[in-house]
């Protein structure tokens, strides 16, 4: 029977950061924070969006009869599905 201590010791490098570290600007921003990209872009354009019936509510703009629902579904196929 062969004792732990006759076993090699196998040494691994650190694993790679994610993206290409080579890439600058907000493509390299991007692939290096893939959810944190995908989280602002889908919140920023989704409460872009939501902002218009609460402007229409308020009075600020013309439109106070229209449904959420439609606001709803633009965010859902408009945004958070190109986004993914």
């Amino acid at each position: 029977m062969a004792s732990t201590q006759d076993a090699p010791v196998s040494v691994y490098g650190a694993p790679s950061p994610h993206g290409d570290l080579s890439t600058t600007g907000v493509r390299g921003w991007a692939a290096r924070r893939p959810l944190t990209t995908f989280l602002v872009i889908a919140l920023g354009a989704s409460w872009l969006l939501f902002v218009v019936p609460v402007l229409a509510y308020h009075r600020v703009i013309p439109g106070a009869g229209l449904p959420i629902e439609i606001f709803a579904l633009a965010a859902t196929l408009l945004v958070l599905l190109p986004a993914a």
